[in-house]
């Protein structure tokens, strides 16, 4: 029986169902759609740092003449809605359920990614309609922690929540590359209406095979969701929907185990939303290099961070499955780890002169702290599953700062060192003293503070 440290995971003392066979896993299909989900999701995040990269030929910048400045808040605009979104979205999930509340949220962040280029020409109304799209898309990761507290057996948890999370980082990855050719061979405008396109189409397949409890499901086996409602804990395990109770919110805001989790994600979300928004721009601006090569390696450590995620999380399960390691002991050194490591690549990065070593060190940066959603992010569904998705939109809604402030404090680090072409000494030591900020903020603000408080034990619904 897995245990979360002292505290039995497990309800009474039944025997638990046996697994249904691996053709009947319907909450694998959840998991599989959700990880195309959050592609898309980050298709349509990052698909604007590819349009508006600096000084690219037939890109957003040029055509627009916009400052560094004006740049840096086009980039960071999308994370002025998204912050102020989270709760809506963990309160709606509670409410209608993760699939309604997906599903629109997706088709929404679709269209808005849709009308982009039809904005693009007036700067406030492009500014608005980014800040939209973070609108749309805030609901999606609570309403998915919604889901996973339904969906994800405890014996399976890691698993599930690190491949459905990895989805956003393959969805990077392909971005990246699949925007600069299509900029290059189109035009800026079809980056857009491409992203925005296969937004909608995957909302259809979603309504279609999705739910948001597995006693909801159309297809779904009386073994499965016997097996599934074993091990979760949940107000509707039983099948009966139950009216949302109000969180505790004092008790949350005040929980040294939350804001653990809050330090974990706030310096996970700064590796990667600072490589997110600036790495196109820092290997154009810095190294050198074509937007073709420049895309296709912006791609490369949200490739690595895909890998290194799955493999986490299938790992975290078994140390635990196993006996190998008590669960506050997997998610305190998953998590540690990855930022130690991650922090540590970039200050690597920030003194490196050859373009194959600063590339080298970058994957290796983004790589790290794909070990972590086995840790900060199972833990808010360690301590809570009714909960989990307003704890997660705290979180989440303090970790979307970085999305704000890495590409405002770039901005004004770039116009302060007087950047003015590529390859320009002034622009590498702009970048320099944003990694080592950077890695101060990882291994200080993060893994330390992740490391003191974590907890394993369930304390809230």
């Amino acid at each position: 029986m897995i245990k979360l440290d002292d505290e039995p995971l497990l309800r009474g003392d039944l025997k638990p169902p046996d697994a249904p066979a691996a053709a009947g896993h319907q909450r694998n299909v959840i998991a599989l759609l959700i990880f195309f989900g959050l592609f898309l999701v980050y298709a349509h995040r990052v698909c604007i740092s590819i349009a508006a990269a600096e000084h690219v030929r037939g890109g957003m910048q040029l055509e627009y003449n916009w400052s560094n400045t004006q740049q840096s808040l086009v980039l960071s605009s999308f994370f002025y809605g998204y912050l102020i979104n989270q709760f809506p979205g963990g309160w709606l999930s509670e409410k209608y359920g993760g699939k309604s509340v997906f599903a629109l949220s997706a088709s929404l962040a679709a269209l808005g990614t849709a009308l982009t280029p039809l904005t693009a020409s007036n700067f406030p109304s492009l500014i608005v309609c980014r800040v939209i799209t973070g609108v749309a898309e805030a609901w999606s990761y609570p309403c998915i922690h919604a889901l996973m507290a339904e969906w994800a057996p405890a014996p399976e948890r890691a698993r599930m929540l690190s491949f459905s999370w990895a989805g956003s980082y393959l969805g990077t990855a392909l971005a990246m590359p699949i925007s600069s050719t299509l900029l290059m061979q189109v035009s800026w405008q079809s980056v857009f209406y491409f992203w925005g396109f296969f937004g909608f189409c995957w909302t259809a397949l979603w309504i279609t095979f999705s739910a948001s409890r597995p006693t909801e499901h159309p297809f779904i086996s009386q073994e499965e969701v016997a097996y599934i409602s074993y091990h979760v804990q949940s107000k509707a395990v039983n099948g009966s929907k139950v009216a949302p109770l109000r969180p505790d919110v004092f008790k949350i805001f005040t929980s040294s185990a939350v804001w653990a989790c809050i330090a974990g994600h706030t310096a996970f979300n700064w590796v990667i939303y600072m490589l997110l928004t600036e790495l196109p721009s820092f290997m154009k601006v810095v190294l050198g290099m074509e937007l073709a090569a420049s895309g296709r390696l912006s791609g490369l450590p949200f490739l690595t961070l895909f890998v290194t995620q799955t493999a986490a999380g299938m790992a975290a399960d078994w140390l635990v499955k196993k006996g190998h390691a008590r669960v506050i002991t997997v998610r305190r050194c998953f998590t540690s780890f990855g930022l130690l490591a991650a922090g540590a690549f970039l200050v690597l990065t920030s003194y490196v002169q050859d373009t194959a070593l600063a590339v080298g060190f970058m994957v290796a940066s983004v790589a790290m702290v794909g070990t972590c959603s086995s840790g900060f992010g199972c833990s808010m569904l360690d301590i809570a599953t009714d909960d989990a998705s307003y704890i997660y939109a705290l979180s989440n809604t303090v970790a979307t700062v970085p999305g704000i402030v890495a590409p405002l404090i770039t901005g004004a680090l770039l116009d302060h060192f007087d950047c003015q072409e590529d390859g320009d000494s002034n622009c590498r030591e702009a970048y320099r003293v944003l990694f080592l900020f950077s890695a101060t903020v990882v291994m200080g603000g993060g893994a330390l503070v992740y490391s003191i408080f974590v907890r394993a034990e369930k304390l809230f619904r």
